[in-house]
């Protein structure tokens, strides 16, 4: 027996020794609540996405970067995104990633549904490393969605690790002295936050890009070149992603029809409102907004 006990495939038993005997046997740890992820989708990006991918949706996005620095736009914000590094998005934040290399990528995206809770606010816009730890999870994670994925069934491994690996990340944070907690490589370019100021405060009146560069007393080529400069992003599909974005969000709340969702996304009829989601999504809003309470 004790020769077992020593065995180093086990755990070392003597770090609970010392603890003795429970004092309460009934009261035990008490963790931070959130509710695992669910509905996880894990891919590699090596090339450009397809122009449909949306950047401004209803899940988080958890993103890893592992060959050369980039860049991750965020809600008008631009952060330094380098080797070994990742950043957890939010549901409804406007975000673009880019690199100077269209070829030489190596981000890996995983996307998931998980209720909102405040443990995880301490993650929002901000770059983090990767530890030993998160990449030991991220590889499990990996090894275990490629599991399900061959043998087609879930084995509940998937929604447990990417628990853990969100846990470790937030963890990090509360860890980090408040100088390590400031983003210094962030900054935001004067124009498009400006722009994307305006279009959320008009999204409702149908803008156009015409209507844009007017108010900013330029010609629409000098705007579009100028924005894309900035974020590397066209203007029209930022526009675009906006209002898709902004009717996804209005159809996670009650209170709002079909009709009145496209009227505050800038649409002048339903019809014109539905044709253009359903050639986005590949379904009309009312079964996108099901599947969303659904997952709810």
């Amino acid at each position: 027996m004790a020769k077992y006990l020593i065995n180093p495939a086990i755990p070392d038993i003597g770090c609970l020794r010392k603890f003795g005997l429970p004092e309460d046997y009934f009261k035990g740890t008490a963790p931070q609540p959130f509710t695992l992820p669910s509905n996880v989708l894990v891919w590699l990006r090596e090339n450009e996405e397809p122009s449909g991918l949306d950047a401004c949706h209803y899940r988080y996005l958890l993103c890893f970067n592992f060959l050369t620095q980039g860049n991750a736009v965020v809600d008008q914000c631009v952060y330094s995104f380098d080797p070994y590094q990742g950043m957890l998005i939010f549901p409804f934040q406007f975000h673009h990633f880019r690199s100077p290399s269209q070829k030489n990528r190596q981000w890996i995206l995983i996307t998931f549904e998980m209720n909102e809770t405040p443990f995880f606010d301490q993650c929002k816009n901000r770059i983090f490393s990767a530890d030993k730890n998160m990449l030991l999870l991220l590889r499990n994670l990996i090894d275990a969605y490629t599991d399900e994925k061959v043998a087609k069934a879930s084995q509940n491994r998937v929604p447990l690790l990417l628990g853990l690996l969100l846990n470790e990340i937030a963890l990090g944070f509360q860890k980090s002295s408040p100088r390590q907690r400031t983003n210094k490589t962030a900054f935001a370019p004067k124009l498009a936050l400006t722009v994307h100021k305006y279009i959320y405060a008009h999204l409702g009146e149908g803008l156009g890009i015409k209507t844009i560069a007017r108010e900013f007393g330029m010609s629409e080529s000098r705007l579009r070149t100028k924005y894309r400069e900035e974020l590397g992003i066209s203007l029209g599909k930022t526009l675009q992603t906006i209002r898709f974005g902004r009717a996804q969000e209005l159809m996670t709340a009650p209170g709002k029809s079909i009709s009145e969702i496209a009227s505050a996304c800038g649409y002048q009829s339903l019809y014109a409102f539905s044709l253009a989601f359903k050639k986005r999504y590949g379904v009309p809003p009312r079964q996108f907004r099901q599947r969303i309470v659904s997952a709810g």
